[in-house]
């Protein structure tokens, strides 16, 4: 007799704990579902607000609309601000005299270093190859590591 109420007694406790288990786990759900619900519900208000601002409305197949078709932005009544024009650049034009044209290739030197030079009277390879370092440093513009590449570029391989 004792051990069957003992079992009986098992079992109840068993129930009793599903029962809290089950309790438990719709209790957890019953909460996700309230908070999913809240969630949802923001993000419902957020797109009505965000649609009259841009004055659209959802259709049934859940596309956004005009409201008022005359406008091609989506019912704006305003014009979008556009970006102005890019100013065009016209690229500067190579010197005339072609050994400046040279010497900024060769040298590697921009357009007024390469005419400082030739104005200098370096109007050849040659007399450039001629000179020395500190004739070349003396030219405006032209530093000693210029002078020195210059010189480099200069060497008859």
């Amino acid at each position: 007799m004792h051990l069957f109420l003992i079992v009986c007694l098992a079992a109840i406790v068993a129930v009793i704990i599903s029962l809290v288990t089950v309790w438990a786990c719709s209790l957890a759900a019953f909460i996700s579902i309230i908070a999913l619900t809240f969630v949802l519900n923001d993000y419902l208000e957020e797109r009505k607000l965000k649609r009259a601002h841009l004055g659209t409305y959802e259709d049934e197949a859940g596309f956004d609309r005009p409201l008022d078709e005359s406008y091609p932005e989506w019912g704006r009544k305003e014009k979008l601000p556009t970006a102005p024009e890019p100013e065009v650049v016209m690229a500067k034009p190579l010197p005339q005299n072609r050994m400046i044209v040279n010497y900024m290739r060769l040298f590697e030197l921009d357009e007024v270093r390469a005419t400082n030079l030739y104005d200098a009277g370096y109007r050849n390879i040659t007399k450039i190859r001629r000179a020395e370092l500190e004739d070349l440093i003396k030219i405006k513009g032209i530093n000693p590591t210029m002078a020195k590449r210059i010189k480099r570029a200069t060497v008859i391989k």
